[in-house]
């Protein structure tokens, strides 16, 4: 008895899926029927044939700042209406919707106007489903990776923020489209964010001059910290310890190779971090001149150390011109004119006295040059 229950539950049940399948497919043939895929629905509102919009907004893949690319993981989900598809869902078991290939219905042919690849239309390289419900309505979710052309603004880099608009267009129907976004931002609730970029706002609105395009604005800025930890802080640090050559005494031969040491830091620095800077001149941003600057700063204490040496060193008995001033200041404060041997050597003291207030003033100096470098730049980059 239990073998023969088993049986008649399978046939009944092989007996009803074959119905539903048979109801199916009786559906899709009266429904498309004597329907024509190229024939685009009827307009509805003064000449208009109306379509609502959704931007879906998945992934943020890659700006490029030196091309002036964005590319993100995108979808456009359309929603119509077409008379010549419905029917009474009473006569068909109560199926209401049906879902067929995109290439069985019409569907909106939409382009990204600014597109840095070719010119395509949105789900041209896939297939993707339509639904289809009994009273006409029609619901359908191309995507694509989109690589949009932007304007780059890297002066403020790494605390750099920009905005590219992705134009989106029913190219080739002479207005007879209309293109509505239901909602004014972006849907993101599957948003794969990104780990350098930081989506701000987003933005979808009509082009007002021509009804059947939109326009997708995605804002976004640069997270700062991986920048700030490894290009700013390393230059900052050379740069403070840089005016420390000029309290060192000169008679210590470790002077001179102390302030070439850190400029050849600054350049081997430059070599490891340069594929971290944006490599693009206009405009170039304050990060690159910022460092630049602290390097002819880093050079010019080098020179100014050598020529303190040289100074130092001279066997000169008289003192002219800008070193005969220091002198001669020198001199009121320590009254001494006897002459000291160092080594095989004969110098006046004041000679060493006029290096010693020119190490004290360029330490000075240049702490305020790179006071003024790192203050400069923090507010530029703030504002």
């Amino acid at each position: 008895m239990g073998i023969i229950q088993h049986l008649i539950c399978f046939c009944c049940i092989y007996c009803v899926i074959g119905d539903n399948i048979s109801t199916y497919r009786d559906l899709h043939n009266l429904v498309f029927k004597d329907y024509d895929a190229e024939i685009q629905p009827m307009p509805t509102d003064n000449g208009k044939f109306n379509i609502s919009i959704i931007f879906h907004l998945f992934a943020f893949n890659n700006f490029n700042e030196v091309d002036g690319v964005l590319s993100v993981v995108g979808a456009i989900s359309f929603f119509w209406t077409d008379e010549s598809l419905t029917w009474d869902k009473a006569l068909y078991d109560g199926i209401d919707q049906i879902i067929v290939p995109q290439s069985k219905v019409w569907t909106p042919k939409v382009i990204l106007v600014n597109s840095a690849d070719t010119l395509a239309w949105i789900g041209s390289d896939s297939s993707f489903n339509v639904r289809v419900t009994n009273d006409g309505r029609l619901s359908w979710t191309p995507g694509s990776v989109l690589n949009a052309k932007c304007s780059v603004d890297v002066l403020k880099f790494p605390f750099d923020s920009h905005s590219c608009e992705l134009l989106l267009s029913g190219f080739g129907y002479h207005d007879t489209l209309r293109l509505k976004p239901i909602s004014a931002t972006t849907e993101n609730s599957h948003i794969i964010l990104s780990q350098l970029w930081e989506l701000e706002s987003t933005l979808v609105a009509n082009d007002l001059e021509h009804e059947s395009s939109f326009e997708v604005v995605i804002n976004f800025k640069r997270k700062p910290v991986y920048y700030t930890v490894l290009v700013f802080t390393p230059t900052a640090v050379l740069a403070l310890l840089n005016p420390l050559i000029f309290m060192l005494p000169i008679e210590c031969g470790e002077r001179l190779s102390f302030g070439m040491t850190i400029l050849l830091s600054y350049m081997v620095f430059l070599t490891l971090v340069s594929d971290k800077l944006p490599t693009t001149s206009n405009p170039m941003s304050f990060m690159v001149i910022y460092i630049i600057l602290l390097f002819v700063t880093s050079a010019c204490i080098t020179m100014c150390n050598i020529i303190n040496m040289k100074l130092y060193w001279s066997e000169e008995s008289e003192a002219t011109g800008i070193q005969g001033c220091f002198i001669s200041i020198c001199s009121k404060y320590r009254q001494k004119s006897s002459i000291v041997d160092v080594g095989d050597k004969k110098r006046k003291p004041a000679t060493k006295d006029f290096v010693r207030i020119l190490d004290k003033i360029y330490v000075f100096f240049f702490y305020t040059i790179i006071l003024i470098i790192f203050i400069a730049y923090l507010t530029v980059t703030a504002l």
